[in-house]
């Protein structure tokens, strides 16, 4: 059986959703057996994906029309795909690469999306070291300061905060004053009870 899944990060994509839902039943998916949500691809808790994880049984097939509407990058693909597989289930991305489809259930489709994931830790791991390098020559020449720390204050520095919070003072300036980043003003407004 068919199990269709499909993804779009805000309310305002609504027809790109009717786009997803039209092609999975294109596919072979009855419309009470496509899962929509609206939810960004980052989340890390997606309740109607994981839904239709729970509705999977063994032999279903889970269908999606991009990879991107599923994970957001090839490992988190690859997480997805060996929960399916554990399942005793496949999986089927319509346009995966140029149009064509990819299938979990034929090895050797399987076998290319483990290389493509091979390939993308590969990328990764240079990214990263090339990062290192980049930061470690700014520091060599004074340019690298690091990230601004978090907001950690005292009882008489929090009051002052709000203070200048309830002045109006911007919180660019706030943030100045206690040598933070504005997300940190930010967040421990966030946390300050309204009066």
């Amino acid at each position: 059986m068919y199990i269709g899944y499909c993804r779009v990060s805000t309310v305002d994509q609504k027809g790109s959703l009717e786009t997803q839902q039209e092609q999975l039943k294109k596919a072979g998916c009855e419309p009470s057996r496509i899962f929509s949500e609206s939810i960004s691809g980052v989340a890390e808790i997606r309740p109607v994906f994981d839904e239709a994880l729970r509705h999977l049984r063994t032999g279903d097939v889970l269908v999606v029309t991009k990879a991107d509407r599923l994970a957001r990058n090839t490992l988190s693909l690859l997480k997805i795909v060996e929960q399916i597989n554990e399942k005793g289930c496949s999986m089927v991305i319509l346009n995966f690469h140029e149009g064509n489809p990819l299938d979990t259930g034929n090895p050797h489709q399987r076998l290319f999306l483990t290389m493509l994931s091979a390939v993308a830790e590969f990328e990764r791991s240079i990214i990263l070291e090339r990062q290192k390098e980049g930061i470690q020559r700014a520091k060599e020449k004074g340019k690298y300061k690091g990230r601004k720390k978090t907001l950690f204050i005292t009882q008489e520095q929090r009051d002052k905060v709000i203070r200048m919070w309830n002045d109006d003072v911007p919180v660019s300036r706030i943030a100045e004053e206690f040598q933070c980043s504005r997300q940190s003003v930010y967040q421990f407004m966030n946390t300050v009870p309204e009066e």
